[in-house]
Formats: structure tokens, C-alpha cells, sequence
């Protein structure tokens, strides 16, 4: 029987194993990594789908590096040529596609030293794999991260027949299993997936070890300014809140509400870890607008989640009703956009849960004129637990590895998977999404369910 329970026993069981299998490739890619930093290199991170959380993770953000530019699939449109529709086009999924990767690659300034990091669980797909083939053809690093027991048991949609690992000078298993989706029920394929998890792990281990390389090097290090245990202390703490969102989250599904996500900066990633992926439910909106989001300027990004006045335009351009779940995702909870988007959801009879550090959330000054933080508005809030500031890790001084993000998708896949539990225990059949990657299933009914209600489906 799937619950909880059985989710954090396996995801942790996994972290581990990743963790015992992958030593020595993390050790090999974080030599890359410094080697790269220390010679005034750029990281290039590539991935499409969930797989940009990766470098989400470790970008522009309190303990990160400096030094890593992610190649954001939206430049394809917006500065390579390719027109949105032909973008879009559902019959001909771009990520699959071979041979239009050098636009992408072409557009940035890709110095000799730059070394690159290529994700994708599946690793068989067409611009993944000419991306790290137009790396190595220009005599680049290329570390890949995959799922071996996914892409060895699928064939490759590239002409040359070739999957991702091949052009990896370093390949680190994620160790997720064939579709990502991890646990059996049953009646429905497979529930919660993990890539996210690990693939985020994966990034913050190499750049803890990256930060020790250059500290042991003497190398001032480019920074701005996963524990089982504090994994373990943050479920059975909120055990009671977990078990009430479950419960939430079954009503949602069974009463056929949506359930809306909402973060600015790294939060988005958050609801990027629910939306649209294999094991995870189909009731899922995951509210992405630009002025949210990284990808159209970290610093921009910054600035607008300060701004009064721009969460009730968000709020309007999607289909939002009275009885809907609103998750609102950020660490600190102290500023406008946020506030102003559970603000909002309250009046409109919204289910708001607040996911943040309570305890750097109560220390803080709010931002908003109001003076409340977000949790002061919250039917149900979420701590995250990680320490002030996000780092759990103090190098010498140097603050990093950032712990938000792990925390929170596990905390939220956790609330998932004991969802799709009490409803299997009704006789509530979920729409649960199932790996694109993996022959013999499609996500059509989602799309046709949900079709007007999701705004990016």
C-alpha cells in the first residue's frame, strides 16, 4: 500500500544508495567544476522539462555559485528563430527534435574553459543529445546527469541511434527508476516520481564539494551572500499538517478542484516539481508567469517580487475558483508578491497553504505596507525547517548548500503520494501522469480533462 510513510522510507533509501553509487563520479564532477571556476570558466547547464530544475537550484541564489549560466529553452523563441508555434507544436514535441540544438548553442559566448552540465532522465531525446555532441565536437567537459535504468531501457529518438551518457566525459546516475515514477500501487502505473530530488541533490553535492576543492586550493570562492536526520525531524514534526493537506489535497481531487502553485525566484521550482510530470497528479496549475521567473532575469526576478500591485494581475490571468488549493512557496514570506497572491486567494475562498521558513519568516521585517509576512495569512502553513539564509553548510566561513528546495518537493511529494493513497481508499481514481519516455503511455486524457482549467497544458 502506497502512503507516506512508504514514500520517505524508499526516497531516502534512495538518496543514500545515490549518494554510495555516485561517490567517485560527484568527486569527478566537482574537479571538473573547479578546475573550470578556478580558470575563470562558465558552467553551462542544459535540460529541458523538469530537468532545468538543476540549474535552477544552483543559480542565483544565497550559497550558489556564481559562475553558472543555465541555456534556457524560451531562447529558442526569442532570440533563435523558431516561432512559438512551431515551438508548441504538440505533433512534433521539440525536445525530441535533432538538428535545431545549434541555434540555442550559437547564441551564447562559450569560452574554451567553459565546461557543460546536460540533464535528462531519459537521455534519448534530440536536442539533449545534440547539445552535449556540439559541446564535444568544441572540445568542452560534458557531464551528464540521467537515470541509467531509464535511458538502457528505452531506444534512442536520435538518428544516430546514440543516447545522452555517450558524450559524457563524467555520467551520473540519479539512480531514479525506468519512468521516474517510484512506488507501485496497484491500479494506477507507478506514483511519485524523483528525479527532481535527486537530480537537486546531485547539484548541491557538487557544489559543496566544489567549495571545498577551491577552498583547499586557496581559490576565493564565487558564492553569493539533504540531511536524513533533518529530513526525518521535518516529517515527524509536521506529521499532523502532513496528514491534514493529504486529506486536503484527496478533497481537491475528489470534488474536481484544481490545485494552484505560486513562487517567485527559486520558489517557482517548486510547483515545477508538481505540474506535469510522471507520478505526479493532473489537477495541478502551476502559475508561471514571466515576472516570476529566473529565466527572464535573476535580478528583474528580484526586483518585481518586492512590487505591490502585480500578484492580482497574475491572479486574473488564470482560472482560479472558490474551493481550489493555492500552495505559495517562499523562504523568507516577507515580500509583496507573495503576501499579495494569499491576500487575494483569501478573499476569493482559496485554500492557501504558505510553504516557508517560519523561523526566518518571524525574524524578518516585511516588505509589504500591511507589515504582515506570509504566513500571517496561511490556512495551513509548512516550515521548511532549513536554517536562515537557506545554507545548511558552513565552509570556512562561506555559506552554502542551499537546502530549501529539496525540503519542500519532498515535503510536497510526500503530501502527493498519501493523497493518491486516500483516494485509491474511496474508490477516487486520480489523474496521475505517466512517463512520456516510456513506450505505451500517454497523458492524453490529462490534457483533455483538464484542458481550459491548466493554463499551460
Amino acid at each position: 500500500m502506497v502512503d507516506a510513510k512508504l514514500f520517505k522510507d524508499s526516497m531516502l533509501s534512495l538518496l543514500d544508495h545515490l549518494y554510495e553509487s555516485q561517490n567517485e563520479a560527484l568527486d569527478q564532477m566537482a574537479q571538473i567544476v573547479a578546475d573550470c571556476i578556478q580558470n575563470n570558466g562558465v558552467v553551462h547547464v542544459f535540460g529541458t522539462g523538469h530537468s532545468v530544475g538543476l540549474g535552477i537550484d544552483i543559480k542565483d541564489r544565497i550559497g550558489s555559485l556564481v559562475p553558472i549560466h543555465i541555456m534556457d529553452m524560451g531562447h529558442f523563441v526569442t532570440k533563435g528563430g523558431i516561432s512559438l508555434e512551431e515551438y508548441k507544436d504538440k505533433d512534433n514535441e521539440f525536445e525530441r527534435r535533432p538538428g535545431v540544438a545549434y541555434r540555442l548553442y550559437d547564441l551564447y559566448d562559450i569560452n574554451p574553459m567553459d565546461v557543460f552540465i546536460v540533464i535528462s532522465n531519459s537521455g534519448i531525446n534530440g536536442i539533449g543529445i545534440d547539445i552535449a555532441a556540439l559541446a564535444k565536437e568544441n572540445n568542452h567537459k560534458v557531464i551528464v546527469v540521467t537515470s541509467k535504468q531509464h535511458t538502457m531501457a528505452e531506444n534512442s529518438r536520435h538518428p544516430s541511434g546514440k543516447k545522452l551518457y555517450m558524450f559524457g566525459d563524467v555520467v551520473i546516475d540519479n539512480c531514479g527508476p525506468h519512468g521516474d515514477a517510484m512506488l507501485e500501487t496497484g491500479t494506477i502505473a507507478k506514483v511519485c516520481s524523483v528525479s527532481s530530488i535527486c537530480n537537486n541533490a546531485i547539484a548541491q553535492s557538487m557544489a559543496a564539494r566544489v567549495c571545498e576543492i577551491l577552498e583547499s586550493r586557496n581559490v576565493d570562492l564565487p558564492i553569493l551572500t539533504g540531511d536524513k536526520e533533518h529530513d526525518l525531524s521535518i516529517k515527524e514534526r509536521y506529521r499532523e499538517v502532513i496528514d491534514l493537506l493529504s486529506k486536503k489535497f484527496a478533497d481537491c481531487i475528489e470534488q474536481d478542484h484544481i490545485i494552484h502553485t505560486f513562487g517567485t525566484g527559486h520558489s517557482h521550482m517548486i510547483g515545477i516539481e508538481l505540474f506535469a510530470r510522471a507520478g505526479g497528479l493532473g489537477n495541478i496549475n502551476a502559475l508561471l508567469d514571466p515576472d516570476t521567473l529566473t529565466g527572464f532575469g535573476a535580478q528583474r526576478s528580484c526586483a518585481m517580487e518586492k512590487t505591490c500591485g502585480v500578484s492580482d494581475v497574475i491572479y486574473d490571468s488564470y482560472k482560479i475558483k472558490k474551493g481550489d488549493i493555492m500552495i505559495i512557496t517562499s523562504n523568507s514570506g516577507r515580500n509583496a508578491m507573495p503576501i499579495e497572491m494569499a491576500m487575494r486567494c483569501k478573499k476569493e475562498g482559496v485554500f492557501v497553504v504558505a510553504l516557508t521558513n517560519l523561523a526566518q519568516s518571524q525574524a524578518a521585517t516585511s516588505r509589504h505596507p500591511s507589515g504582515k509576512k506570509l504566513y500571517e495569512f496561511a490556512d495551513v502553513v509548512l516550515d521548511n525547517c532549513v536554517p536562515e539564509g537557506d545554507a545548511l553548510l558552513d565552509i570556512h566561513g562561506i555559506k552554502t548548500g542551499p537546502g530549501s528546495s529539496i525540503v519542500s518537493m519532498f515535503l510536497l511529494d510526500t503530501i502527493v503520494c498519501e493523497a493518491i493513497k486516500i483516494c485509491m481508499e474511496k474508490g477516487v481514481r486520480p489523474y496521475v501522469f505517466q512517463s512520456q519516455n516510456v513506450d505505451g503511455f500517454d497523458n492524453n486524457a490529462i490534457y483533455e480533462k483538464y484542458d481550459g482549467r491548466v493554463k499551460h497544458y
